[in-house]
């Protein structure tokens, strides 16, 4: 007779990489497919920039199929009304294939906000090692190129009085070897303060709701905070400590998953009474997020964008001259990369805390 319980599937455990697959899978997040036919996922091949590339050539098939119609009129030569209705047709396509990328920094950004134990379902265990993979990020963290970052600190101790705490809200645009453009937002629950600036070359461009050059160097302290290695100093402390928790997770907004270690202060071999939990990509090593709680300060930073063209540019003109005059009351806008001005605010000034 045999039982009513059934004993749930193996997870698969992927030939290439070594991480757990659910039972079914059509193929890995590495790419490697265990099935073929109709059932396995499509893998994109193009990037953003191939998508633009894309877009350019059908632009440019589009009004050679204006061209050709004016030339010859698609009324008595169908040729060339075809040829026009199939560039009017990629073209749309091509667009909101482009314009759909365009925010896809937010969107990232965004799913990592919320990226969390609650929000994740943890997968099975597979014979990936969790310092294989603290390796794989400290060389990943070397050979990036370029990243975006956004940090949110809430510290209960500097608020006013009727909100009692505040938020300070920071996002970072990093290409190298030393391009930053930083947007940082500070919030007590009544008012804020908003500062901006672009480093360049040696020069420092800064928004103090006009643009002018700067020779004030204290930004290079928030620079340097921001940075990914400034994350990755405690590395030692990490690769030397036994995590209080680890387990591979997938996240249920993205569909991607991630190496999940959370450190108490008593396993750290250090004095900083602070709890720590990262989040890390198995297969690329790049670090997704990472969170602190000292005390009753809480911090977490997200990363992403990692090796992409990151643009980051000056303002398209200054209201400051070298002579201190203020020249003209427009002020240029300065997007952060592939992120429409209306998705920048942080949650607190959308009503999001």
């Amino acid at each position: 007779m045999k039982s009513a319980v059934e004993t749930p599937a193996a997870p698969i455990e992927c030939p290439r990489c070594g991480l757990p697959n659910p039972p079914g899978a059509p193929r890995c997040d590495c790419g490697y497919q265990y099935q073929a036919g109709p059932s396995a996922l499509p893998i994109s091949l193009l990037t953003t920039a191939d998508r633009e590339t894309v877009l350019k050539i059908l632009l440019v098939l589009f009004v050679g199929g204006i061209l050709g119609a004016l030339w010859d009129p698609p009324f008595e030569d169908y040729y060339s009304l075809l040829l026009l209705f199939f560039g009017l047709m990629f073209l749309a396509v091509g667009g909101m294939t482009v314009l759909d990328s365009r925010s896809s920094a937010a969107e990232e950004l965004k799913g990592l906000e919320t990226l969390s134990v609650r929000t994740a379902v943890k997968q099975a265990e597979g014979r990936v090692s969790w310092r294989d993979i603290l390796n794989r990020m400290l060389e990943a963290s070397k050979e990036a190129r370029s990243y975006c970052t956004v940090k949110t600190v809430a510290d209960p101790h500097r608020g006013v009085k009727r909100y009692s705490y505040t938020i300070l809200w920071q996002r970072m645009d990093f290409r190298t070897p030393n391009a930053r453009h930083v947007t940082e937002i500070a919030w007590n629950g009544i008012s804020f303060d908003w500062f901006e600036w672009v480093s360049l070359n040696g020069e420092i461009y800064r928004n103090a709701g006009f643009w002018f050059l700067s020779q004030d160097r204290s930004i290079d302290d928030t620079n340097r905070e921001l940075s990914l290695p400034r994350v990755l100093s405690v590395y030692d402390l990490l690769r030397a400590g036994e995590p209080a928790e680890k387990g591979m997770y997938r996240d249920r907004y993205n569909q991607k998953r991630y190496l999940m270690l959370a450190y108490d202060p008593n396993a750290l071999p250090s004095s900083a009474a602070c709890k720590v939990r990262l989040w890390i990509h198995p297969k690329s090593g790049h670090l997704a997020k990472i969170e602190t709680l000292s005390g009753d300060i809480k911090s977490e930073q997200i990363f992403a964008c990692y090796n992409r063209n990151v643009a980051v540019r000056p303002p398209a003109w200054l209201n400051r001259s070298s002579d201190g005059m203020i020249r003209g009351s427009r002020i240029a806008i300065v997007p952060h990369y592939k992120t429409p001005a209306s998705m920048l605010a942080p949650r607190f000034l959308r009503g999001g805390y």
